[in-house]
Parts: structure tokens; sequence; C-alpha cells
């Protein structure tokens, strides 16, 4: 991978829950996957909390973040099901930091920080345990942010959530069924005069409304003469004539 591309590995809901199984009785490996897993934070922001910064007995719970990676504060929304995990930590009422750092073995070491910093051991043995290669722990911030696409939600709140900026959102563009919609499905129709079958899921069909909608429109441009609107024509438009389809 070249330096500065973006990873493009997005592991799916299947992966996600075979991570929780794989922590088994790891609690604090359980919680910093499930946060982690939806809120698109990132690990660096989770680890760095203090309990004092998060605040889960309000209407709309979350962590701050004073200084998040863009240099602005950050308020991180938490779901029912993550305030639920980060109550369950061992370090509720017993310690300053949600992970605290582990006492060195040998007396006498200093720690380095209060909080956790280095996960890739533990890291690396969920995913032997879950059998999943070729998986870091940023990747769980590409799984929330990839299913909110393919859910349809627009790109500023998308962005609002992780905190992305410029062209980030780029890299999971493909997977916006709005996105599909507007291109090669548009090109595919004129070309081919074909829609065809939708990939979304359930939450991404379209509506009744759209359906009547859309076959309107296609009544509207068939009267105007559009050889592409007509499903039961094979007509097409002479070549190098570029009146053809100018009406």
């Amino acid at each position: 991978m070249k330096p500065g591309a973006g990873r493009n590995r997005f592991p799916s809901p299947q992966e996600f829950q075979k991570l929780l199984k794989a922590c088994g009785k790891d609690m604090e490996a359980e919680v910093l996957c499930i946060v982690l897993g939806t809120t698109t934070a990132r690990k660096s922001e989770l680890l760095k909390r203090k309990w004092s910064e998060v605040f889960l007995n309000v209407p709309a719970p979350y962590p701050l973040v004073p200084c998040a990676k863009n240099s602005d504060p950050q308020f991180i929304p938490l779901s029912d099901a993550a305030v639920a995990a980060l109550r369950r930590l061992p370090s509720l009422g017993k310690h300053e930091y949600l992970f605290p750092a582990k006492r060195p073995r040998k007396e006498g070491v200093p720690l380095k920080h209060p909080y956790r910093t280095d996960l890739r051991k533990k890291w690396a043995n969920i995913c032997k345990r879950a059998k999943l290669s070729d998986l870091h722990i940023h990747d769980l911030r590409h799984m929330g942010a990839s299913i909110l696409f393919c859910l349809g939600v627009p790109d500023p709140i998308i962005a609002k959530l992780t905190g992305h900026r410029g062209r980030t959102l780029d890299r999971y563009k493909h997977m916006s069924p709005a996105f599909r919609a507007q291109t090669v499905d548009l090109i595919s129709r004129v070309l081919l005069g074909q829609t065809g079958k939708s990939t979304c899921t359930p939450a991404c069909t379209p509506t009744q409304n759209d359906t009547k909608r859309k076959k309107r429109k296609r009544q509207a441009l068939k009267g105007r003469g559009f050889w592409w609107a007509r499903r039961d024509s094979n007509s097409r438009p002479l070549p190098c004539q570029g009146s053809a389809l100018t009406n």
C-alpha cells in the first residue's frame, strides 16, 4: 500500500459478531469493540478518556474529546448498547481512566501513560481466535461509516459523526445506493434499457411513492419521444447523429 493511501478493509456485521465472541471473558476488549464499532471513534479517542469526560446520565450520552485529530473538540454520541457496555467496565468508580494502564511486571518501572496505549498483542489474539485476517482495530471505524453509506445517510451527517474532512469520505462512495442510483444505474438504463436488480438491504429499498414517481417520470419522457424511456422499444439512436437524443 502506497504511503498515505487509505485502507479499504470494511469488516462485515458477521465478522464483527465473530470478534465479540472471540473476546470471551475479556470485558475491556468487548467494550472496546462495541464502542468503537458503533461510534466510528478512533482508538486513541477512547483509550485516553477519563471518566470525568464521559457523560452517561444525560438524554444524549457522550464522551468529550477535548482535542481530536483535527484539533477541534469532539462530542462522540453513544448508542444505548455503547452506554450499557461502558457501564460494565471494571474501572467504573475505581479508576480515573476508562482503560487504565497495566502495572509493569518489574518493580520500580514507571508507567509511560496512566491509560492503555498498546493493544496490538490483545487485538492479534482476538483476531486469531475469530479466524479473521488482515483486520486492524482502526477498521472498526471504517465499518461504522460504511454501514451508514450503505443505508443512504447523507455525507454531511456521516462527516459530522466521524470527524472526517476533505476527500476522506470518498473511499466509501461505492457503498452508497444513492451514488449508485445516480451514476452507473442511470448509464445502464440509457445504454441497455435496464434498471438492474437492486442489491440494497431492505432499509435501502425504494418506497411505493418512489416507484410511482419514477413511473410518472417515465411516462412523461416517453411522451416527449425519448427512446430509452420506453420499456418495450428496441429502437436506438442512429450512429453519429447527435440530434437523435435531443428533443
